[in-house]
């Protein structure tokens, strides 16, 4: 077909040509027609036309027979869904529906039909595109975003979208001034879902409790940012994720805070970062019954305040299985509690595996211990400011291990993951000695490249104390080193294994894993040699002796 359409326009320009050589050069005034040329390139151009058009539709039944064209609507509506959602906030909803819809005639009719693809605005898109979605979603659920600053809006989104109000499904505002947020926490939105507020700057005072109060019922999620909770009138029962960070003006109490957890029993996650939250009375303290939240799977406290926090933990029972993430600073009358709960819930767990890492990290301001899999994560500091000595940090170091997780370790070993900012070397075989004396019958060593070369040092040679001589770890059969540099500090490791079977262990190193390295094959083999069981998870390169020989027998005759 492609050929007879170039044979054909080829004909038409040899036409054009004949005709233009039968008229003269110099035109009369009142010329003759070529009615004959005329009604031949006219005949000509009908039918290179018609082929085009030929070709076009053969070409939109053969596209049709592709596997893509021949999906049910359903399963594109359910992709288009899955493409909007990935999207970035500063995309505008309507330029990717665009730009989907400019794919095929058949992807437009779909995308135009599914009232569901329209209900997703923002106010980055332009305000007829706003105008268009809300009449093309025909009734359905919205999701409404305002990400835009006041400096960036080009119009008053909010006067477009909020006598939609009933059929806001989620709503997501992220603006500079209380003014802007107020138009839509003002609104009337009985259906709401998801609701996600952040102010830039910090609005102050009291805020509008209309939207809280009608969306209070079906609220499942609620995230605060720079703008404060109306505490006293909402009862959120059907809450399952509350996040508040960064709020300081408005800030509730213990009790308040307590007061919307007895109003959402179904919480799953509870998160409360960088607030101030005040602490309640003693007496009122006493007198408070626990509440029970057996959904809670993730509670996590972050700069609230050592005393508010302990209140807080003892006013609640979660489950055996929640995770607990605190970061408190450490004062031994408040952090007892903290780390009475951490001992609890490790305790109370049930289902340890060889897996589960015991994780100590020791800085010049803060001491973090992670226990199974993150299920623990408690993280001591000095209010920032650092400890006031090397004997003070060791002071708390020992008594959290000994009085708190060496209880709960009883029974099992963790793997023991160790990292330290130690800068001195005595420093270093302190913490090490702490931690030995706590947890003596670790088996699982797993630490960086950069600590590893500095452990050995204490693991190799015995360690002089107040009764006896002892060695560290003695039980330990495994080691783990994660991100080495190179492969030429490896060679401690070599001297641990070999200073493991001089001296006679009971249980010499047994297994070594080195992730990311590049090691050379002869020191593979010399690994492998004294330690049975040697995984690399990185490069081996040949010895360089070997390529040298090789090399100098590629010259010869």
């Amino acid at each position: 077909m492609k050929g007879h359409i170039a044979k054909v326009t080829a004909a038409i320009c040899l036409l054009k040509k004949a005709v233009g050589k039968q008229r003269p050069k110099l035109t009369p005034l009142l010329p003759k027609p070529n009615a004959k040329g005329d009604a031949i390139i006219s005949t000509c151009g009908t039918i290179v036309h018609a082929a085009r058009n030929r070709v076009s539709t053969n070409r939109t039944k053969r596209n049709v027979g592709l596997p893509i064209h021949k999906l049910p609507p359903e399963l594109l509506v359910y992709i288009f869904h899955e493409a909007l959602r990935s999207l970035p906030n500063t995309t505008p909803p309507s330029k990717a529906l665009r730009d989907l819809r400019l794919v095929a005639v058949y992807w437009s009719q779909v995308i135009e039909g599914a009232a569901s693809l329209w209900c997703v605005t923002s106010c980055l898109d332009p305000g007829k595109a706003v105008t268009m979605a809300l009449h093309k979603s025909r009734g359905s659920m919205l999701h409404v975003s305002c990400v835009c600053s006041e400096k960036l809006e080009r119009y008053d989104y909010a006067a477009k979208v909020v006598p939609f109000a009933k059929r806001w499904k989620s709503l997501t505002v992220s603006v500079r001034s209380k003014a802007t947020a107020m138009k839509y926490l003002a609104a009337k939105a009985p259906n709401l879902r998801d609701l996600s507020v952040t102010c830039t700057y910090t609005p102050g005072g009291t805020i509008d409790r209309t939207l809280f109060e009608m969306a209070a019922p079906k609220l499942r999620t609620l995230e605060l940012s720079r703008c404060p909770l109306p505490w006293a009138s909402v009862g959120l029962s059907g809450l399952q994720s509350l996040v508040i960070q960064h709020v300081r003006d408005g800030s509730p109490s213990v009790q308040m805070v307590v007061f919307v957890l007895e109003c959402s029993p179904a919480i799953e996650t509870l998160k409360i970062n960088n607030c101030t939250i005040q602490a309640d009375d003693s007496t009122l303290t006493k007198k408070r019954r626990p509440v029970a939240l057996h959904s809670l799977r993730s509670l996590q406290i972050k700069d609230i305040g050592a005393q508010a926090v302990s209140q807080l933990l003892d006013s609640i029972i979660y489950r055996d299985d929640t995770t607990l993430e605190l970061d408190v600073g450490y004062t031994e009358e408040w952090s007892t509690t903290v780390l009475e709960h951490a001992e609890r819930q490790i305790a109370r767990t049930q289902d340890y595996e060889a897996e589960h890492i015991f994780c100590v990290e020791v800085s010049s301001y803060a001491l973090k211990f992670t226990f199974a899999d993150k299920r623990v994560v408690i993280n001591l500091t000095d209010d920032h400011q650092g400890w006031k000595n090397d004997a003070e940090r060791m002071q708390v170091l020992q008594f959290v291990l000994n009085h708190y997780f060496r209880p709960a370790l009883d029974g099992f070993s963790p793997w023991f993951q160790y990292y330290s900012s130690a800068s001195s070397t005595e420093r270093l075989h302190k913490e090490l000695l702490i931690c030995h004396q706590a947890l003596p019958d670790i088996r699982v060593l797993v630490t960086t490249y950069k600590h590893i070369q500095r452990i050995v040092q204490f693991l190799t040679c015995p360690t002089l104390t107040d009764d006896e001589i002892i060695w560290l770890f003695p039980s330990m059969l495994y080691v783990w080193v994660v991100d080495p540099d190179t492969s030429d500090g490896l060679e401690c490791l070599v001297t641990l294994a070999e200073t493991r079977l001089a001296n006679g262990f009971t249980r010499p190193l047994h297994q070594l894993r080195v992730d990311g390295a590049e090691i050379a094959q002869k020191k593979l083999n010399l690994l492998r040699e004294l330690i049975p069981y040697v995984s690399v998870v990185g490069t081996i390169t040949q010895d360089e002796e070997k390529e040298k020989t090789v090399k100098k027998s590629d010259k010869r005759p």
